[in-house]
């Protein structure tokens, strides 16, 4: 999801913590250790093998940085490396959880930096939390992680009330990447959906759409991608949104990751059939906005969207989709007539990570 303001405006028109006492425990001690900017390299140049050890010491050593990396990296990777899928339960508790902690579940080091009065830590602990706060919305906002409020402003468009969305909707940026999310909730009743939603954002303009036409076939392939297996038949090349979707993938700052994989894999004139088929089977618009940096304050998400981590990340949530029950959403045929050059890209990462 694209880095939104960081003066995040609120009823009273200003920024303030729902807990005022958060603006004076900020600081992350420990964040310029070179040991720890050294394994964060290796790890935006997508080496789990030797960056993750490496930070589990320093967090093990009470470096309070690695601490809050290595948590916030196991709860947001959305496609693991084949060294990180390699390993038994225990070993990745080993590798993200403190040596010290104990039990089947072994609490993390947020937990553990929450309980203890952190309050940076408590916040992004209770990022994932089920409920609707828009406190802790904006409490991430003003502590420098927007990247962090992805589940709850979903969690407030889906089961929040028509007031709290307004809320939110008055005060994200209008071109915040979840605004489309918030809308089609909260304009359900007047026809609205997210898939309409997400489509009018991406090109900049409304549409009208019915059964028969381009743009409820366009819109159903920017909801949901293939996912369940959702192969969308009648959207294709011939669509007459094809290029502007693609135009997006490639431009939009939330799709980098997207578009440095098309850049790579493939000439400059099968891009656009890379992007569609990329942005398909990573499940469309609102999975493919999800590519965020772990941690803004140590690694701000220009810098990893842009990065090997980020890119690879895509690359593997791209090859590993399958249907609910298992299987793969093309054949190899199937998904070569859509971008052959995408389609040696997943092939050869099946092959490292089946």
């Amino acid at each position: 999801m694209r880095s939104i303001l960081v003066l995040f405006v609120i009823l009273l028109g200003q920024v303030c913590f729902s807990d005022q006492s958060i603006a004076k425990k900020l600081t992350i001690l420990g964040a310029d250790d070179p040991r720890l900017r050294q394994a964060i390299d290796l790890w935006l140049d997508d080496n789990d093998t030797d960056s993750l050890p490496a930070m589990a010491a320093l967090a093990n050593s009470g470096n309070q940085a690695a601490q809050f990396l290595v948590a916030r990296i196991e709860s947001s990777d959305r496609a693991p490396s084949r060294f990180v899928l390699g390993l038994s339960r225990s070993e990745r508790h080993d590798l993200y959880r403190p040596a010290h902690s104990s039990g089947l579940f072994r609490p993390g080091w947020l937990k553990i930096e929450a309980d203890s009065g952190n309050a940076l830590a408590r916040i992004l602990f209770t990022s994932t939390e089920l409920g609707i706060s828009i406190p802790g919305i904006t409490d991430l906002i003003a502590a420098g992680e927007p990247e962090a409020v992805d589940f709850k402003v979903r969690k407030v468009a889906v089961d929040g009330t028509d007031h709290q969305r307004d809320i939110l909707i008055h005060q994200l940026p209008s071109d915040h990447d979840l605004m489309p999310y918030l809308r089609a909730f909260r304009y359900a009743r007047n026809g609205l959906t997210t898939g309409r939603a997400a489509l009018e954002h991406m090109i900049g303009k409304s549409v009208n759409a019915t059964e028969a036409d381009d743009s409820y076939d366009a819109m159903r392939f920017v909801d949901i991608g293939y996912q369940a297996g959702d192969q969308t038949p009648r959207y294709g090349v011939e669509n007459v949104y094809y290029d502007d979707i693609a135009s997006w993938v490639m431009n939009a700052p939330a799709a980098r990751s997207t578009a440095i994989l098309c850049e790579q894999a493939c000439p400059a004139n099968e891009v656009q059939d890379c992007a569609n088929l990329a942005l398909g089977l990573v499940g469309g618009y609102y999975e493919a906005i999800r590519f965020d940096s772990p941690l803004e304050t140590i690694i701000p998400q220009a810098r990893f969207i842009e990065s090997k981590r980020a890119v690879g990340m895509t690359r593997r949530k791209i090859a590993s989709i399958r249907t609910e029950a298992g299987e793969a959403i093309f054949s190899e045929q199937e998904m070569r007539t859509k971008s052959n050059c995408l389609s040696d890209a997943i092939i050869r990462e099946r092959a490292i990570v089946p």
